[in-house]
């Protein structure tokens, strides 16, 4: 995390952005002794190697 952030201030990310599981609450109170906010509205979603296929034929069928 700390070279992270060295990176961020050194390229000027405005936030930086992770997940941790809702089981985890050690991983939950690490993130919030470190200064994150937990965004509980926010739902992770994920295309997999299948999915990202799939959306590529239905956009351009000349994938498949």
């Amino acid at each position: 995390m700390p070279r992270l952030c060295q990176i961020a201030e050194e390229t000027g990310w405005g936030r930086i952005d992770w997940t941790v599981n809702i089981n985890n609450s050690n991983g939950i109170q690490f993130d919030e002794k470190i200064g994150a906010n937990i965004i509980e509205k926010v739902r992770l979603c994920r295309l997999d190697n299948k999915a990202i296929r799939d959306f590529q034929i239905k956009k351009n069928p000349k994938f498949s």
